[in-house]
This record gives C-alpha cells, structure tokens and sequence, in this order.
C-alpha cells in the first residue's frame, strides 16, 4: 500500500495541478498527518571520513560551484559543507581508492542535491553554468 502511495500520490497531484484544482486550506484545517514510522531496508556505500576531512583541508569549506561559506553566513562554528565525488560511488563494484584533491568537491548541501537531480550526476562544471544562468 505505502508504495502505491508513493507513485500514486504524486501522479495524482500533477493531475490536479493540470486540471486547475485547488486545494485551499483554512486556518482551521489540519492539514494532512506525518510522521508514521517504518522500517527501510537499503544498501549504503561506506565513505571515508579521512577523505572527507582531506579534501575540506585542501579544498577549503567553501562551495566550488555557488561561492556559499556557511561560516561567513552562520558564525565560525558552523561549518557545512558536502563533498561530492566527481565519479559516483554507484559507478563501480567494490571499493576504490578517492584522492582527496582531485576526486572529491566540497559542495554546499543545495548545490550537492542539484548535482543529483539526475543521473549520471551533473558535474561541477554544468552546475557553474546553470548557477550563473545559462542552460545546459
């Protein structure tokens, strides 16, 4: 049932949104429950915290493709900031060996989720175009 919900719930909004159908909520409405628990079963890749921390020592915490420095919006203590691999981990079989200088990128969380808005990812170069305002 859960997965019917999943496919079929979007579908059924798009459909909405095509038909000109409005959903106006009041100020007493509740709106729709959230929250439910269950369980999910999936298949992670190991990363590696050293890379990690490698390519934020060599690379800077500031995003490559917007410019973002969560320390100069946030206070020095806050430091966020994602690191991409240029070569998805999805691309291969087993483990393999990352340099931190040249296969990784410190991405802030928006741009690292737009590199994954499709797949194969964008690159760093694609996502520099689309944020300076050209297609790609």
């Amino acid at each position: 049932r859960k997965s019917i919900n999943r496919v079929a719930t979007p579908l059924l909004l798009a459909l909405a949104e095509l038909i000109g159908f409005v959903d106006d909520l009041g100020p007493t409405d509740k709106g729709e429950g959230e929250g439910e628990e269950y369980l999910r079963q999936s298949v992670a890749r190991e990363r590696s915290s050293r890379n990690r921390q490698r390519c934020i020592t060599l690379r800077g915490a500031t995003c490559e493709v917007c410019g973002w420095d969560s320390k100069k919006f946030y206070g020095l203590d806050f430091e966020i900031i994602d690191v991409h691999h240029t070569e998805p981990l999805s691309s291969f079989e087993g483990s393999k060996a990352f340099n931190p200088l040249t296969d990784l990128v410190p991405l802030c969380p928006n741009c690292h989720r737009a590199a994954h808005k499709r797949s194969p990812p964008y690159s760093v170069e694609e996502l520099k175009t689309l944020v300076n305002g050209s297609d790609v």
